[in-house]
């Protein structure tokens, strides 16, 4: 589902059980079918239940051709995480537009360790630090929001101890099921529920009760008020570590909380051991070049001539350079010889002194460390449920042919 070895392996135990092979689709292919559609049927809906029917004569040739099209679809988004999102995908965009999901740099690694996770058959269980806006609440909600559509009978649990932040994650979540193609997901009973049997529960607040999810995004660990109880007795006891389940805490790692802190360090020492439940994952800001800085930034703040970076910013440029060469994952996303750009340098230079006349430098380092010390060192300044034909064949119906081949 996320490693193309896996992929590659799901598909042809499946070519093998069908009789047939599915392929892939470029995206103008896929846009070019979805138009197609769009124009053969006519969609009629009330308060409960939408209806639709064929307002074009097809042949019985044409017919067969629309049914297997749609089956391959079906099946290689099923199969495949990384067609689903790369064609299917829809987000808000930072100007609330709804565009196509295209992957940033920091979400590409996250891919690299889920399908590195899935080949070596191991649970994908993640304690999660990172710098802000590098998309990784969003790359999750996603992967659990797949799972729901394309897994029969998946519990999908997405949770933040903040209201507005659950409300957040809603958002991605209607966006994403809404802009899907009818004929390519599961239909929603009126009580949330998936036609496949899946349950997609979002809340603020970390309690799982009556139920034992098996995708879950924890987002904000941080700001949880007695996370022992709300989320390791709430939550992670209810949660049993297999590699067919997700399961991610995202924290912001202020010094003074002492839970977050521990099981990162904990986990730190212990996961490379096999003697922790968690694989920790830093993303420091500077992996996302794409966004730190942006172009329009550069462009807004070029580098100054003759520019000369000041003492701290050298030392921060070579406290990161040593952490990404002493870190297996950021060598292999960034190179073991990796040298922090001048335009990174300049805006973090550019960054810390503003930071410094504003008197915040500790909410500045937060999230604009060099490695994950240092930013566990700095403090940023610091409820309820929101539960969510014959020509077109069911996507339920292809599921239960894929599982098949799992």
């Amino acid at each position: 589902m996320y490693s193309p070895k896996t992929t590659k392996a799901t598909l042809e135990q499946f070519a093998k059980d069908e009789g047939w092979m599915p392929v892939p689709h470029t995206i103008e292919e896929v846009d070019e079918f979805k138009a197609y559609v769009e124009s053969i049927v006519e969609i009629e809906s009330n308060s409960q239940n939408s209806y639709v029917s064929i307002s074009k004569p097809i042949s019985a040739v044409r017919q067969k051709e629309i049914t297997r099209w749609v089956e391959n679809e079906q099946i290689m988004c099923a199969a495949d995480y990384s067609y689903w999102e790369s064609r299917y995908a829809y987000v808000k965009s930072e100007t609330g537009e709804v565009v196509r999901f295209k992957n940033r740099y920091a979400q590409t690694i996250l891919d690299s360790v889920i399908a590195d996770l899935e080949e070596k058959n191991l649970a994908k269980e993640i304690i999660l630090l990172g710098s802000r806006q590098l998309g990784a609440g969003t790359k999750f909600i996603l992967m659990c929001i797949h799972r729901a559509l394309f897994s029969p009978n998946s519990g999908v649990l997405l949770t933040s101890s903040q209201r507005i932040k659950s409300e957040f994650m809603v958002t991605i979540a209607d966006t994403a099921f809404n802009f899907c193609p009818w004929w390519l997901v599961p239909l929603k009973s009126p009580k949330g529920k998936l036609e496949n049997g899946s349950v997609m529960s979002i809340k603020a607040g970390a309690k799982a009760q009556g139920w034992t999810p098996n995708y879950v995004y924890i987002a904000d660990a941080e700001s949880y008020h007695n996370p022992v109880i709300t989320i390791e007795e709430g939550l992670l006891q209810a949660i049993h570590s297999s590699a067919n389940n997700l399961l991610v805490i995202h924290g912001q790692r202020p010094k003074d909380h002492g839970w977050l802190r521990n099981i990162w360090n904990y986990s730190k020492e212990y996961y490379p051991k096999g003697q922790a439940r968690f694989m920790p994952v830093f993303l420091p800001w500077y992996v996302s070049s794409d966004i730190y800085p942006t172009k329009e930034w550069i462009a807004r703040f070029p580098v100054p001539e003759k520019w000369v970076p000041a003492k701290e910013t050298k030392d921060h440029a070579l406290r990161s350079e040593l952490y990404v060469r002493s870190t297996p994952l950021l060598s292999k996303a960034l190179g073991k010889g990796w040298k922090m750009p001048t335009e990174q340098k300049w805006y973090w230079e550019y960054s810390y002194n503003y930071a410094r006349a504003i008197d915040a430098l500790d909410n500045f380092l937060s999230y604009m460390g060099a490695d994950d010390s240092e930013q566990l060192d700095n403090t940023p300044v610091a409820e309820e449920d929101i539960d969510i034909g014959n020509l077109f064949p069911s996507a339920s119906k292809s599921q239960k042919k894929l599982n098949k081949a799992v």
